[in-house]
């Protein structure tokens, strides 16, 4: 029969072997619309061939594949239930053949549930050219949902109710990913360990709530992650928790910082969670004029040599022509905290040296009142320019426009 009119469906009921065996093949077969239940490995696969694909296709109470293909395979519209296997149900392997082939994995619309380990991982250094992992959903694994260990192609992707992490990016830089959803999973949503992480869309919002932290950062590792339009869980029963730092002893910080902007999906929410405190533009009133100010809340770990601080403006300055930024300031009480503008030194050629930066009076008053930094650049640059606070774990300092340049 030349064209195919339905499903094939093998049940090896014994657990003894592949549902079909391709290791006597050296690759580019298509495997689509095939069911495979009970089986050691739904289908038996030669590790170094290439072109294998697994289309439409569905695997119920079997294990992995016979090896991962160190050699580009396609996966797609699949469906992984019950499954079990080693460490992953589909465990992207490192290798160079990839950077040989120009082509890496990619799976997509692609199913892992109820499997007793992990769903999707993909490897550290397996990043040229990219793998693809989008429109999937690991959901009620044991193990990591989805693990991702190298820059990939990753969007529209669901982890939910499994019993580590719903997604963990780790050993990464500048990557970037969209529309993610990560709920209910047992110790954290969203791991960072050793990454730096772009995510456009989030949602973190458990249905009936959940104490999970919904960004978690493990214990002397670094991370970093920039969150636009996360959508949270915020409720008191169980109490929410968003971040979680991943502070390394009491009174140490690691220096990690979730920035999330448009939280909610409400453009005027917007918040930076660190070690020091946090800085929120939510529910901010501002000086008349200002668009947005923002709320510095410190804790005990802001003090004036590592306060708690948010970069509120980058400004063109011209060589030798003296320049003075001023914002608008205020405390919540009128003492018991310190705040100011800085432009630090060393940077910029004539501004300020290293060790002695340019400062602003010292915030006084719980009223908005005008704070300025002047200095004369000599040569043409763009400086940052930052409010910082420290002092107080009760009180709050406010830091707004319009913003006032002369030169």
């Amino acid at each position: 029969m030349s064209t195919q009119d339905g499903w094939t469906t093998i049940d090896r009921s014994d657990w003894a072997a592949s549902g079909v065996n391709l290791s006597g093949t050296t690759g580019h077969i298509t495997v689509e619309k095939f069911n495979f239940a009970r089986a050691a490995f739904p289908v038996g696969l030669v590790s170094t061939a290439r072109g294998y694909s697994f289309n439409s296709s569905g695997c119920a109470g079997t294990g992995s594949f016979s090896s991962m293909p160190t050699r580009a395979v396609t996966i797609a519209g699949s469906n992984f239930i019950n499954c079990s296997g080693t460490t992953a149900i589909l465990n992207i392997p490192a290798t160079a053949n990839y950077q040989a082939d120009n082509k890496n994995w990619s799976i997509t619309n692609t199913k892992v549930w109820g499997a007793s380990v992990g769903g999707i991982r993909l490897s550290p250094f397996t990043s040229s050219p990219f793998a693809t992992i989008t429109g999937c959903d690991c959901s009620g694994n044991t193990g990591i949902g989805i693990d991702v260990q190298s820059p990939c192609y990753f969007r529209d992707n669901t982890a939910e109710g499994n019993t580590t992490f719903g997604i963990n990016f780790q050993s990464l830089e500048d990557a970037a990913a969209y529309n993610l959803t990560a709920r209910g999973n047992t110790t954290g949503e969203v791991q960072l360990s050793n990454a730096e992480v772009e995510i456009y869309g989030l949602d973190t919002n458990t249905v009936g709530g959940s104490a999970s932290p919904q960004i978690y950062m493990p214990n002397n590792v670094g991370g970093r992650a920039v969150i636009y339009n996360w959508t949270q869980y915020t409720g008191g029963a169980p109490a929410a928790q968003l971040t979680r730092l991943g502070s390394p002893a009491t009174n140490q910080a690691s220096g990690n910082t979730v920035n999330a902007q448009k939280e909610g999906g409400n453009a005027a929410n917007n918040t930076i969670y660190t070690d020091f405190g946090t800085a929120t533009t939510t529910g901010v009133v501002g000086q008349p004029g200002s668009g947005i100010a923002w709320k510095l809340t410190p804790n005990a770990k802001a003090l004036a040599d590592s306060p708690l601080k948010v970069n509120v403006g980058k400004v063109a300055c011209p060589a030798n022509v003296p320049t003075t930024i001023k914002y608008w300031a205020k405390h919540s009480a009128a003492s018991g905290i310190s705040s100011r503008l800085r432009v630090p030194g060393g940077r910029y050629a004539g501004v300020g040296s290293p060790g002695t930066d340019v400062v602003s009076a010292t915030v006084s008053g719980t009223a908005y009142a005008q704070y300025s930094v002047t200095f004369t650049p000599t040569e043409n640059c763009v400086v940052d320019v930052f409010f910082e606070t420290w002092g107080s774990t009760t009180q709050n300092a406010t830091v707004s426009g319009p913003v006032a340049i002369s030169q």
